[in-house]
């Protein structure tokens, strides 16, 4: 991503990207430190988009974060702002699974019965992709950021909560 690039995160994911993304200048990596709010990445990302046309604009979300707002796309179709969205897919709700594991010995309502998000990226003007290895992560950012519109980049893995 270029060093100017802004990267807006929700849910497990966010808590990896202060590890993962290198952030070269203040205010360029936003979290909802304060709440933790599921579905914040898509509508803030919307809006530096806005405001900030010529920057590269990124989300990182977890599957069931990205879908509490993912229909935020609309906008960003109807303003034609560009967006490089990345959601991990593990296919539920891991701070439920891993919490409740942790602190009562079992989870249970954590899985989710996702979309096809190419699909849905597809329905929204974006070009889309789901990547079958790790691997291929840095490929499919690189593509997005130079693309001539937004892209969805689906990377299937588990996320755990990172040790602090």
């Amino acid at each position: 991503m270029p060093r100017d690039a802004l990267l807006f995160t929700d849910s497990l994911a966010g808590l990896w990207a202060f590890r993962l993304f290198p952030a070269f200048a203040p205010n360029t990596v936003h979290f909802p430190w304060s709440t933790g709010t599921l579905g914040h990445g898509i509508p803030a990302a919307l809006g530096a988009a806005i405001a900030q046309p010529e920057r590269t604009i990124a989300v990182l979300a977890g599957d069931g974060a990205f879908l509490y707002n993912s229909q935020e796309l609309a906008a960003m179709k109807y303003y034609g702002r560009k967006l490089v969205v990345v959601v991990a897919n593990d296919n539920c709700y891991s701070a439920i699974l891993f919490n409740t594991a942790q602190r009562f010995g079992r989870s249970i309502a954590f899985g989710l019965a996702n979309p096809d998000f190419v699909m849905l990226g597809q329905a929204y003007g974006m070009r889309a992709t789901r990547l079958t290895d790790l691997d291929q992560t840095e490929e499919a950012i690189r593509a997005a950021v130079v693309a001539d519109r937004s892209t969805l980049v689906e990377v299937p893995l588990q996320l755990r909560p990172p040790r602090l």
